[in-house]
């Protein structure tokens, strides 16, 4: 026999005698394997969320005992315990991550949760407030209310006693007598009235309770500063006097509003004082009987 030829022979059966060998029983890397598929069976969290990376593992390393029962190679069992072993470290793996995400998934609901708790709360403490602003409102609305129509019945109890509206700083003209509510008894740039155009009003108030059959114009005047804003303040100044009037037991039926803007100055607009009294509510009230005509 040629020597090469068998040389080869021999080294194909020391290979196939090694296939052949039965692997020991405390074998080290089918002993890891067991170890590793073993811990994660034990922990809970690879149990619930990697049961199927577990269930891989699990299955390899039974191939890799079943291999090594009935005399498989060592290579083989090798490949398939490492395989086992590698399949239960991926399980732990997989399971700390969905652990965390699962965590991180309750926190940040919580958070959310915490989150519309303290926006439902804040929602509920300004409803609140608005609903105690109202009621101050409406507190405050009926005291107004209360105190006008006091004042109307004191207006109405005194008419008897009424003085003469020359008692005013009226000035007769040909449409009747004419009552000015001048530029500083409004607020400035304001229909609201101050103190002092409160009190006249109600001095004209108590003569037009007492003289029923008399007409009333309230006219309202502006300056040329600003024709469009102007004329509306003008506008809402006599509107706003009409209102303070039949407040005070005035009947609106008797009362007319016109507003006529910059029309019918009484001083020059060159000037700061001469615009001041251009500005103005001229209260016209008629002789007995008659109607307070328009301008013009």
């Amino acid at each position: 026999m040629n020597a090469r030829p068998a040389r080869l022979l021999f080294a194909l059966v020391l290979l196939g005698v090694a296939g052949c060998v039965t692997v020991p029983e405390n074998d080290a890397v089918l002993q890891d394997a067991r170890v590793a598929v073993a811990a994660a069976r034990s922990n809970p969290q690879v149990v619930t969320y990697a049961p199927a990376e577990l269930d891989q593992a699990v299955v390899t390393l039974r191939d890799a005992d079943d291999a090594a029962a009935r005399g498989g190679s060592i290579a083989e069992v090798h490949r398939l315990a490492t395989l086992a072993n590698q399949r239960a470290t991926l399980a732990q793996d997989v399971a700390r991550t969905r652990s965390a995400e699962a965590a991180l998934a309750v926190q940040r609901n919580a958070q959310a949760a915490q989150m519309q708790a303290d926006l439902s709360r804040q929602q509920a403490e300004a409803a609140q407030i608005q609903a105690a602003n109202a009621q101050r409102q409406a507190e405050e609305a009926q005291r107004q209310a209360a105190a006008t129509q006091l004042q109307a019945q004191n207006l109405q109890l005194n008419a008897g006693l009424a003085p003469p509206l020359t008692d005013l700083p009226a000035l007769p003209t040909s449409r009747g007598l004419v009552v000015t509510l001048d530029d500083t008894m409004f607020e400035p740039g304001s229909a609201q009235l101050r103190p002092s155009g409160t009190y006249t009003i109600q001095r004209v108030a108590v003569f037009l309770v007492a003289h029923p059959e008399r007409g009333v114009a309230i006219e309202g005047f502006a300056d040329t500063s600003d024709g469009y804003r102007d004329r509306d303040l003008s506008e809402r100044r006599a509107a706003n006097v009409q209102s303070a009037l039949a407040g005070l037991g005035v009947d609106s039926r008797r009362m007319v509003v016109r507003a006529y803007g910059s029309a019918y100055p009484v001083a020059s607009n060159a000037t700061a004082a001469g615009r001041q009294m251009n500005r103005r509510v001229e209260i016209v009230v008629s002789d007995r009987g008659s109607v307070v005509v328009p301008r013009g």
